[in-house]
């Protein structure tokens, strides 16, 4: 199972399914509800049927975090470990609220039912019916009692991407389709999207759609055509332009953002000394995402001396790196044993490769010999037939004992019975 079969898993079992209304803020007294406009109506043409009801949906519950994590830890499988940790921890609704309230303007989020903010699913498909999985999507309305809907899309990106908002357009393009299908005649909520890069190197394409467009020829071309260009930005988190003292979100957020930069920088004693403190907690608190975390940073961090991992561990206060010691060696045991398997299927393949090439030699040695005695039976046959013909009947010219030389060992068989009983076929 890879880490896409493990979120599908987790999908099953933790997030809730998509109810045929869409969640809106709600009132202690009464549940409020969204429409679209009333349109207006001619006497030769019916009334506009009213928008569906938009209804409000329960938020996520704050447990179901942990299932992802438990899942994960226990295939062990950390394939695209970036984007493991990644979802790990923006699972959970009320971190997602930390980092949007760190990275957009307090206009934008004062306007957001926070409390309400719950998972949706990230599958979409396009017009084409073309399936897209974009990392992770949450759903809100707003707070003012409007109805005005958000949907959050979240995405971490390993390398940079000049036309990366080209791949947004299509998940956003199957976010508004399925909003439509559920919700016929609604107002679309307001995409805001979320990009979390953790390349080795800065990101140096466009945040925005409209930068990826081709230029017009003048300044004039250029405003005539704006009005009419399609347009939208995505806030970029860029890791690898940020010091460890620019994360931003939760203060487990900043941890888990800073583990990401470090692990890409291979800078491990430097997270572990600036985080120390923060890192003794979470052992404490949270003994399930700390395992992950620790696995996280000794899997993207290469090879590992046994001093460099004890340098690692001392760095934390005794208890902390007593436990993380046993999650080192817990892991190094893994890979001995995946290493072992992984030999034994080598070598077996190994194994065959060389037997097949020496049954091959042995094959030819055999064949030659056998080809040695078919040789000597033919040549004695052709012998024997040729002198026959030559003391019963008509001697056989050149080209007919050139002829017995291309027959098979079985066809001179019989034909020297027939001859040694005093019948000669013609050659």
């Amino acid at each position: 199972m890879d880490v896409v079969d493990i979120v599908d898993a987790v999908d099953m079992l933790s997030v809730p399914p998509i109810p045929a209304t869409m969640s809106t803020p709600s009132t202690p007294s009464t549940p409020s509800t969204m429409s679209t406009p009333s349109t207006s109506s001619t006497p030769d043409a019916p009334a506009a049927a009213p928008a569906a009801a938009v209804t409000h949906a329960p938020p996520s519950p704050p447990e179901e975090g942990a299932h992802i994590v438990a899942a994960l830890l226990k295939e062990h499988k950390l394939i695209m470990p970036h984007d493991v940790l990644f979802k790990a921890h923006y699972w959970q609704p009320a971190e997602v609220e930390a980092l949007c309230r760190d990275i957009y303007p307090a206009a934008i989020v004062n306007l957001v039912d926070w409390p309400a903010l719950r998972r949706i699913s990230s599958e979409v498909f396009d017009s084409l019916f073309v399936e897209h999985r974009a990392d992770m999507a949450f759903e809100a309305f707003t707070a003012l009692g409007g109805c005005l809907p958000f949907i959050f899309h979240l995405e971490e990106e390993a390398e940079p991407d000049t036309f990366f908002a080209v791949r947004l357009l299509a998940y956003g393009s199957g976010f508004y389709s399925r909003f439509l299908k559920e919700h016929p005649g609604a107002p679309l909520p307001r995409l805001l999207i979320i990009v979390v890069h953790n390349g080795k190197t800065p990101w140096r394409g466009a945040t925005n759609f409209q930068h990826l467009l081709a230029p017009a020829p003048t300044p004039a071309a250029e405003a005539a055509l704006a009005p009419f260009a399609f347009k939208f930005d995505f806030r970029l988190i860029d890791l690898a332009s940020l010091s460890p003292d620019e994360m931003v979100g939760s203060r487990r957020g900043r941890l888990i953002l800073e583990a990401m930069l470090s692990g890409r920088r291979e800078d491990l004693t430097g997270f572990f000394t600036r985080r120390c403190s923060e890192l003794d907690d979470l052992s404490v608190t949270d003994e399930v995402f700390y395992t992950l975390l620790i696995r996280y940073l000794i899997s993207v961090s290469g090879k590992l001396s046994c001093e460099e991992v004890e340098e690692l561990v001392k760095i934390l206060p005794e208890r902390t790196g007593t436990y993380t010691m046993t999650i080192i060696e817990s892991l190094i045991k893994e890979r001995e044993g995946k290493s072992l398997e992984k030999g034994i299927v080598i070598g077996e393949e190994r194994g065959e490769v060389r037997g097949e090439e020496r049954g091959i030699v042995i094959g030819e040695e055999r064949g030659k010999e056998r080809g040695i005695v078919i040789g000597e039976e033919r040549g004695i046959l052709i012998g024997r037939i040729c002198d026959r013909y030559k003391f019963w009947a008509t001697p056989l010219t050149d080209s007919q004992e050139a002829h017995l030389r291309k027959m098979s060992l079985t066809y001179l068989q019989d034909l020297f019975a027939q001859v040694d009983k005093g019948v000669f076929p013609k050659i």
